[in-house]
């Protein structure tokens, strides 16, 4: 999936049904995998953003360098826009001319609120329809992912529950393409049954 390697897992505790718990094991092949992570397998405890993004949302390649992600939140947080740009612009996603470009509008409080990213992303539907997962191919350290995160959190584009899983576990995780939480459930449940004696 994209240029950078991220770390798949493959769920092993049948109890835990929509969150894998950071002890699950690492497939050998993606096709076995049911979760792909922020980590990159380049270098230790690095992170690509992987985002669960609950809104609808829309990729735009303006040029070579510079692609616009618009995402349609009901109304973006006051306040929230400066701390958002900031937090780009330091994990390296964007620069200073392209973020602060949209910070006006942002504070304007005008929906879809517009992301300026200088480095690759792509986004994929989820399962639940309207939503989207949303790969940053951009490393960078745990510090720097976690001030995203908040940031992005503040600014309501990504939900509660994904955002304290992330920052409690310092990873997050995200159904691999394709898999559903009902197809899930019907995995787990058929492992958990093969290891009974």
């Amino acid at each position: 999936m994209g240029d950078i390697e991220r770390v798949f897992f493959a769920e092993i505790d049948a109890g835990c049904i929509y969150h894998p718990k950071p002890g699950c094991v690492h497939p050998s092949d993606e096709k076995e995998a049911q979760f792909i992570s922020s980590l990159t397998n380049r270098r230790c405890n690095f992170h690509a953003p992987a985002l669960d993004i609950d809104y609808p949302m829309r990729l735009e390649k303006l040029d070579d360098k510079t692609t616009c992600v618009e995402i349609h939140i009901p109304k973006p947080e006051e306040r929230a826009g400066l701390m958002l740009m900031d937090a780009l612009v330091q994990s390296g996603i964007t620069n200073k001319e392209l973020a602060y470009a949209q910070l006006e509008e942002y504070e304007a409080g005008v929906s879809p609120i517009v992301l300026p990213l200088s480095v690759p992303a792509r986004i994929v539907p989820s399962s639940t329809a309207g939503h989207f997962h949303f790969y940053i191919d951009h490393e960078m350290e745990w510090l720097v992912y976690k001030q995203l995160l908040t940031a992005l959190y503040r600014a309501g584009v990504i939900g509660e529950d994904f955002y304290g899983m992330s920052v409690e576990w310092k990873v997050s995780f995200l159904l691999m393409p394709g898999l559903t939480k009902e197809n899930l459930k019907i995995i787990l449940h058929a492992g958990a049954t093969s290891h009974q004696p």
